[in-house]
């Protein structure tokens, strides 16, 4: 970690508090590195333990014999894990959260690369706590048809349980519903049927249903821009300053997420001001996504042809 004036900072702090948030009073918990420099105390393994924020699972310990309820992690989900921390959006968060522990269903829109999917991946995680039977992950972006929605959010919570989805009292992340609009009605009569459900839903156009509360999302602001930036170019070791030509970068990409990390791919190859001199050719220079992203996301083309196509004559 780092030392700065207002105390320790850095990805070990965060990770240190994860593994403690995790635990209950009077429980003592060590990552697995710490277990591993410590002689003559009786540990429990834990095992794997996924925790909020965090982006791969933590081995987690427990120091001494005495019994305790399961940890507070995000084992009762199948929410992925995070590829990057989340930059900014802490007031987005905040409100998004406090709808859904009000509202039955809440809608993320807004264009395509603002960062929907990873701000409600995050809500999620957040929530699974206040949900009995946990918060789940339901991606649509592969699913052609409407009729299909509510079977596999059904399939998602509990396969092979019969009408155990009536009784479940959870969180579903349903992701990129703005394909298959015509499912709204399906999505109705589920919270109808499955009344201590609720539903996070991501979208490029709201569903327009009564019970739906829409949650428009913009774009960063510049310094939360320029620190997504620099957050991607670290990823791919080829860390770079936040000086005027990276904040000139991320202006001229409006602060859409999408677009820094599709950017921050090209300084594998490309400095900083190369980059700027490039940028207005953008739609050519903007590629080589991430392999796991989906299709629609590894390029800026593909992401604006994807709204594009939903587009009637």
């Amino acid at each position: 970690p780092l030392l700065t004036e207002e105390g320790y900072v850095g990805l070990d702090v965060h990770r240190a508090a994860r593994i403690a948030a995790a635990g209950h009073g009077g429980q003592i918990l060590l990552s697995k590195t710490t277990r591993d420099l410590v002689d003559g105390i009786d540990c429990i393994d834990l095992g794997d333990q996924r925790l909020k924020d965090l982006t791969e699972p933590e081995r987690v310990y427990q120091v001494g014999t005495q019994e305790f309820p399961p940890l507070k992690s995000l084992n009762r989900t199948n929410l992925p894990l995070a590829a990057q921390p989340l930059v900014d959006r802490l007031v987005e968060q905040k409100e998004t959260a406090a709808l859904l522990l009000d509202r039955r269903l809440v809608t993320l829109t807004g264009t395509g690369g603002t960062g929907k999917t990873r701000l409600a991946l995050q809500i999620a995680a957040d929530l699974v706590d206040e949900f009995p039977d946990g918060a789940f992950f339901v991606p649509l972006a592969g699913l052609n048809e409407p009729e299909l929605v509510v079977p596999l959010i059904a399939q998602t919570l509990a396969p092979a349980e019969g009408d155990a989805l009536a009784t479940m009292d959870a969180l579903v992340f349903v992701d990129n519903f703005e394909h298959l609009l015509p499912a709204a009605a399906d999505v109705a009569q589920l919270l109808n049927d499955a009344p201590r459900l609720r539903l996070l839903v991501t979208s490029r156009a709201p569903l327009r249903l009564s019970a739906e509360t829409e949650y428009p999302l913009d774009v960063l602001p510049e310094d939360a821009a320029v620190e997504l930036f620099l957050q991607f170019a670290q990823s791919l070791n080829r860390p770079v300053e936040p000086d005027a030509t990276v904040a000139a970068i991320c202006r001229r990409l409006d602060g859409l997420p999408l677009a820094l990390e599709l950017a921050a791919a090209r300084l594998r190859l490309l400095s900083p001001s190369t980059l700027l001199s490039r940028l207005d050719e953008r739609l050519p220079l903007l590629t080589d996504g991430a392999r796991d992203l989906p299709e629609r996301q590894r390029t800026l083309a593909a992401t604006i042809a994807w709204s594009y196509d939903l587009q009637d004559a």
